[in-house]
């Protein structure tokens, strides 16, 4: 687990982007259900479970009943910005999707891991109190299972490669959009030898790659840009950045965002043609104030992606395309919180509308499952999944 996880408090009443008002849904299991169901409560307390509290059934066992969410604020959450069924009937009356956020406990190929979603205003007030890089507790399980047997051959590489992986993110004589860059080229070669094994006989494939060539080659890369000018020649492409952040926006359905990207952006329709133009000066602007800004706090936002690295339980090992789809998703991820805290620092440019974008942004991509299915497909459909792509989407 990350060394902070240990950390985390809930703030309830004084946090500033409340759980319980993200305009998300709040799904929970049948015995979750029937525990608020079967709770003593108060007449009033009980009209309010009824109608807040909702059983809808989906075929997803974790998606039995939900919490209404009138104007995406919980009917629970009172005036105080509390929790009504907690205070009555205690925390453990509280479904499991509520009393474990923001933190998740996964099985990898390296073991149990618990990680926190940067969608809590909580976790960002960590990461942001942290100028040294993120480090880990290791602790050895009690009784631990054999769980190497779940996982195929290739997967058993993971916890070497997000090793790999976090180093880079953490290499700060690199600016973070190189370190980006430089974690593109270490997976794009790593890939390339996924999909060489892949080509190989079915005996060879039961056995997992071989990672010493790779290292190798990472090492003399690493070494390379440390010594030279690898990156004097690369830019972005701001109309194209814009764009594809746009469509980001459209897709996650973010009405809170769109108000303020519209504003930013100066959104124009093009005289011949149906697809929208932007206005990139209040952008270029704007995002020079906040450039300026987060250069004094440069450990933010790489403690950001590292968390975001290992609550992902990125990159997956198992094929070549897994592998690129978890690259292609942290940059798509990455660049949204540029052009989201860009878009919200137009007025003014503070620690508080940092988090507010962040905490907007995870909540649209972290825990929006059919808009980040629909953002892969774009991506991949389109052809837009190549490293000189995700370089546009780094430098902006």
């Amino acid at each position: 687990m990350p060394s902070y996880y240990p950390r985390f408090a809930c703030t309830g009443g004084d946090c500033r982007f409340s759980c319980c008002d993200g305009g998300w849904k709040i799904a929970f299991n049948k015995k979750d259900y029937l525990k608020i169901k079967r709770a003593a409560k108060s007449p009033e307390l009980e009209q309010l479970c009824e109608t807040t509290c909702r059983c809808i059934r989906d075929t997803n066992s974790n998606s039995y009943a939900e919490f209404r969410l009138p104007d995406g604020r919980c009917g629970f959450l009172n005036g105080q910005n509390l929790c009504s069924l907690q205070i009555e009937c205690g925390h453990d009356t509280l479904p499991k999707v509520c009393r474990v956020y923001p933190r998740t406990e996964r099985y990898t190929p390296y073991g149990k891991e618990c990680s926190m979603t940067p969608s809590c205003d909580a976790v960002l007030d960590i990461l942001w109190d942290m100028p040294d890089s993120i480090d880990f507790i290791e602790e050895e399980l009690p009784h631990a299972p054999r769980i190497t047997a779940l996982f195929a051959p290739n997967e058993l590489l993971f916890p070497e490669v997000r090793a790999q992986c976090v180093d880079i993110l953490q290499a700060r004589q690199f600016s973070l959009d190189h370190r980006m860059l430089l974690l593109g080229m270490v997976l794009n070669m790593l890939k390339e030898q996924l999909l060489a094994a892949e080509q190989q006989p079915k005996e060879w494939a039961e056995q997992p790659l071989d990672l010493t060539v790779w290292q190798q080659k990472v090492g003399l890369l690493l070494e390379g840009a440390a010594s030279g000018h690898m990156f004097d020649t690369l830019s972005g492409n701001t109309q194209m950045f814009l764009s594809n952040h746009l469509l980001t926006v459209l897709v996650t359905q973010s009405h809170e965002m769109l108000d303020k990207v519209q504003t930013m952006l100066g959104l124009k329709r093009g005289e011949k043609e149906e697809s929208l133009r932007v206005d990139p000066e209040c952008y270029l602007k704007t995002a020079a104030q906040v450039q300026a800004f987060l250069a004094q706090h440069a450990h933010f936002m790489e403690n950001l992606m590292v968390n975001n690295l290992f609550y992902l339980a990125y990159p997956r090992t198992a094929t070549a395309e897994a592998l690129w789809q978890d690259y292609v998703a942290l940059c798509n991820l990455y660049s949204y919180y540029k052009f989201c805290i860009t878009a919200s620092c137009v007025e003014e440019v503070s620690k508080e509308r940092v988090f507010w974008a962040v905490a907007r942004c995870s909540r649209d991509l972290l825990h929006n499952a059919q808009g980040a299915a629909e953002l892969r497909t774009q991506f991949f459909a389109h052809n837009s999944d190549s490293l000189a792509h995700m370089a546009i989407l780094i430098l902006g």
